[in-house]
């Protein structure tokens, strides 16, 4: 019995620690592109663990700034080889994001727009998939709507 309890201890400081790992090389110039590469679920789970910590053991300070950098990562691994299933992820999760009160926010929107567009054009290219055109509209228009309210 008390190995079962023991084993439903948190961790809080391995947490942090791998909070840090994956978003200290966030702050450096000098992280290789590559580093992005495939890490949009990373970065979000990131942003998922930063709310449970906030609400258990991190200041808000601490939690402030690792929100930032989970979402300057998400930014930077737009620029990095993505798959459709990571911008799918995302677009679930834009709800959460567009309310943060980061300006990286505004910069992932406008790269997730782009990133539909092009969705779009090289699906009406290939003749098909026009309610997956539709939704996509909708995410777009979405978007812009956030880009809208925040420019007022």
């Amino acid at each position: 019995m008390e190995k079962i309890i023991h084993s439903k201890q948190v961790n809080y400081p391995r947490l942090v620690n791998a909070l840090a790992q994956n978003l200290v090389p966030v702050l450096s110039d000098q992280t290789p592109k590559e580093f992005f590469t495939g890490k949009v679920e990373n970065f979000l789970t990131c942003l998922h663990l930063i709310s449970y910590l906030k609400e258990s053991i991190m200041d808000d300070t601490d939690a402030e700034t690792f929100e930032e950098l989970s979402l300057i990562a998400l930014y930077k691994s737009l620029s990095a080889k993505l798959q459709l299933a990571d911008i799918e992820l995302l677009l679930e999760e834009m709800p959460k994001i567009l309310v943060m009160p980061y300006p990286v926010v505004e910069k992932i929107c406008a790269v997730l727009i782009e990133m539909i567009r092009q969705i779009i054009k090289s699906l009406r290219s290939a003749g098909g998939a026009w309610k997956k055109i539709g939704a996509l509209n909708h995410e777009i228009e979405m978007l812009k709507s956030f880009q809208g309210v925040i420019n007022k």
